[in-house]
C-alpha cells in the first residue's frame, strides 16, 4: 500500500512539475512594429496595443521587418521571447517601390508634403517659372491605391505646416516671421494669415516649421548664433492659446549638420536633411523613439541598394504615414536637378535606414 501510494504521489508531482514548465512559455500572435538588433529587442503591436520585448541572442531578428505577422514563444519567467515564428516567407514581403506623384507633377519645383492624420489629403507648394512666390497647393484621394485628385491652389507660402485635421496652417511668410491661417473645412479657403507674434523674429531667423498631431507643439530650424540651425520647439495649451518661447529640441548627435525636420504621423520617427554630406551620398536621417514622449535616438541613413533616394537639400520635408508605411518626400530621381513629389510604398525605417558604419 505504502509503494502504491509514493508511486501515486511521484506521478502526481510529475504532472504538476510538467504542467508547470509548459505554463511557463505561451505563445502570442502579434505584428512588428520596429525591431532593435542592438539591443536584442522587438516591438510589436497586438489587440491595439504597442509592446516591447526583449529578445533571446539565440533568436535571429536580424530579418525581422516592421508590419511582418509572427506568433512569439514566451517565457513568463525569464520574461524574454524564446522564439519567433512567421508564416510569411521572405519572397512574401512586400519590397519598397519608389513612386513618382505624376499626378501633382507641375512645371517648376515641387516641395513639402503634409498630409492628414488619415493619410487621404495632401499638401504640398509650388513654384513656377512665372510664380515670385511659392504657393500651398491641395489634392485629395480615396484610398492609399489610389490617385491624388481635385488639385486645388490654396495660399502663398515657403516652408509650412498643417494641422493633422487639415484646418489650420502654419507658414514662413516673405518678410521671415512665421504667421498661422484657419479653415472651417476642407472645402474652404484659409482665412488671411496673422503673424505669430510670440515666435518673432528677435528669436533670430526661424523657418520650416512642423506641427505635433495633437497642434499643441510647433518644432521648427532655428539659428543660433555660432551654432547655425538648431531644432527648437514651442508649446500652447489649446489651439487658441499663444506659443511659449523657443525650447531646444535635445538630439544625440548625427555628425551633420541638419535642417527640415518632419515627424512621421506616430511622432515616434524624426526626418531630417543633411546639409554638409558628400555629393552623391544619401541625405536623410532618421532619429526614433520608443512612444511619443521619449528621448529621441539616432537610427541612421535612408538607404537601399534597391531605390536610390535622393532627397532635395532645397526641400526635403520627409513625410512617414506609418499606418500605410508610406514616406512622402520631394527629390530628385535624375541628373537634371527637376525636384518632384516622390512615394516609397512598403517603406520601414528599420529595413531601409543603415546606420553609423554600415
Amino acid at each position: 500500500m505504502y509503494r502504491i501510494l509514493s508511486i501515486t504521489c511521484l506521478v502526481l508531482i510529475l504532472f504538476v512539475s510538467a504542467n508547470h514548465a509548459i505554463a511557463e512559455v505561451v505563445s502570442i500572435e502579434a505584428t512588428i512594429k520596429s525591431v532593435d538588433s542592438q539591443n536584442n529587442k522587438i516591438t510589436v503591436e497586438r489587440k491595439g496595443k504597442t509592446t516591447e520585448f526583449d529578445v533571446s541572442k539565440s533568436a535571429d531578428i536580424s530579418k525581422l521587418k516592421a508590419g511582418q505577422k509572427v506568433t512569439l514563444s514566451y517565457h513568463l519567467d525569464l520574461e524574454t521571447v524564446l522564439k519567433i515564428e512567421s508564416p510569411e516567407t521572405k519572397s512574401d514581403l512586400k519590397a519598397p517601390e519608389l513612386i513618382v506623384l505624376q499626378e501633382l507633377d507641375a512645371e517648376g519645383f515641387e516641395g513639402n508634403p503634409v498630409l492628414t492624420k488619415d493619410g487621404l489629403t495632401i499638401f504640398w507648394n509650388i513654384k513656377g517659372p512665372s510664380d515670385s512666390l511659392k504657393w500651398v497647393w491641395t489634392a485629395s484621394r480615396k484610398d492609399p491605391n489610389s490617385l491624388f485628385d481635385n488639385k486645388k491652389k490654396l495660399i502663398p507660402a515657403a516652408d509650412f505646416t498643417v494641422s493633422s485635421d487639415g484646418l489650420e496652417i502654419i507658414m514662413l511668410q516673405n518678410n521671415g516671421s512665421l504667421a498661422s491661417a484657419t479653415r472651417d473645412d476642407l472645402d474652404s479657403n484659409f482665412s488671411r494669415p496673422k503673424t505669430i507674434t510670440e515666435v518673432s523674429k528677435k528669436y533670430g531667423f526661424i523657418a520650416a516649421p512642423c506641427l505635433s498631431t495633437d497642434g499643441l507643439t510647433l518644432y521648427y530650424g532655428r539659428i543660433v548664433k555660432g551654432k547655425g540651425i538648431q531644432f527648437h520647439y514651442s508649446t500652447r495649451s489649446n489651439k487658441k492659446a499663444k506659443w511659449s518661447s523657443p525650447r531646444p529640441l535635445l538630439l544625440p548627435p548625427s555628425g551633420y549638420k541638419m535642417r527640415f525636420m518632419t515627424l512621421s504621423s506616430d511622432e515616434k520617427y524624426l526626418f531630417c536633411n543633411a546639409m554638409d554630406v558628400e555629393e552623391g551620398k544619401p541625405n536623410l536621417l532618421v532619429y526614433s523613439r520608443k512612444t511619443p514622449q521619449g528621448r529621441f535616438q539616432y537610427l541612421g541613413v535612408v538607404d537601399s541598394e534597391d531605390l536610390k533616394v535622393k532627397a532635395s537639400k532645397g526641400g526635403a520635408f520627409a513625410r512617414y504615414f506609418t499606418e500605410t508605411n508610406e514616406l512622402f518626400y520631394a527629390g530628385t530621381i535624375d541628373d537634371s536637378g527637376d525636384r518632384k513629389l516622390l512615394l516609397i510604398k512598403n517603406f520601414s525605417p528599420e529595413a531601409m535606414v543603415k546606420g553609423v558604419g554600415e
